[in-house]
């Protein structure tokens, strides 16, 4: 079975592989080939440590595409890293820089993906996922873990310590954007 195109608390691992044990020396070398020590096997684990930040911020975006901008980034950004910050918050800051320029990109992602399963348009699934990333983080969060996860909202209540009125009232705040949005296309 393929990963999904995005990832939920469901798909999304607890935590992200620790990078291998030589890092300075898969660190080395040219952008590209140190690009190419990255795809061969993920040493660094970066594909678990999109999708656990992608879990974090409660986005969703497509995977692969925050996957290989990240392993980019790390490549052409690893000759200026002196050891400091240490390497997993490095990592994870390019990774964060990943997600921030995936996000900032109106092409094709996550959405595409999404208007095929729904039987949308395109066009309008970016709509609908620039509207959902508008979003605070709290009604995102909220709106994944009980629309996409099916999580029990009672659940979801507790560990958000808010009442199951608060709690669906944030789910249906995005839901109701949502649906106005793809009324209006």
């Amino acid at each position: 079975m393929d990963d999904p195109p995005f990832a939920t608390r469901a798909s999304a691992p607890r935590r992200p592989a620790r990078p291998a044990r030589n890092t300075r020396a898969l660190l080395t070398g040219s952008p590209r080939t140190i690009l190419k020590r990255l795809a061969e096997g993920d040493p660094l684990g970066l594909r678990e440590r999109v999708d656990a930040r992608l879990r974090e911020r409660w986005l969703l975006l497509d995977v692969e595409r925050v996957h290989l901008r990240a392993m980019a980034l790390v490549a052409h950004r690893a000759g200026s890293w002196s050891g400091r910050p240490g390497l997993e918050r490095w990592l994870t800051n390019q990774v964060d820089a990943a997600i921030d320029e995936v996000r900032a990109e109106a092409g094709p992602g996550a959405a595409d993906a999404i208007a095929a399963a729904l039987g949308l348009e395109p066009r309008v699934a970016r709509r609908l996922q620039a509207i959902f990333d508008g979003r605070s983080e709290s009604e995102r969060r909220i709106f994944i873990r009980i629309v996409l996860d099916g999580e029990e909202i009672g659940q979801v209540a507790r560990e958000e310590q808010a009442s199951i009125t608060e709690v669906g009232r944030r789910a249906r705040v995005v839901l109701e954007a949502l649906m106005r949005a793809a009324e209006q296309a």
